[in-house]
C-alpha cells in the first residue's frame, strides 16, 4: 500500500487525550539520496504507519497527522 499525504487533517483543540507518534527518517537529507529515493522512503514510512495502526485496530483515517518532510507527527484518538 502506498500512501502519499495530500493534506493533513487539522489538529483537535477540544482537550481530548491522544497518543502521539513521532517519526523521523534518519539521514533523509543525505547528499547520497535523490528525490526519488526520498519519495520512496516517505511512501514506505506512511505505509508502515498505516499498516501498524490498522493492525492495532485503529484506522489511519481516524488519526490526525502532520507531515514533517522527513517524518510525521501522528495523533491517535
Amino acid at each position: 500500500m502506498t500512501i502519499v499525504p495530500v493534506q493533513a487533517r487539522p489538529l483537535p483543540a477540544d482537550g481530548q487525550v491522544h497518543t502521539m507518534i513521532a517519526t523521523d527518517i534518519a539521514g533523509y537529507s543525505s547528499p547520497r539520496r535523490d528525490h526519488e529515493i526520498r519519495q520512496h522512503l516517505r511512501n514506505a514510512m506512511y505505509g508502515m504507519l498505516s499498516d501498524a495502526l490498522t493492525g492495532s485496530g485503529i484506522p489511519w483515517e481516524a488519526c490526525y497527522w502532520q507531515d514533517e518532510g522527513d517524518g510525521a507527527l501522528v495523533l491517535v484518538p
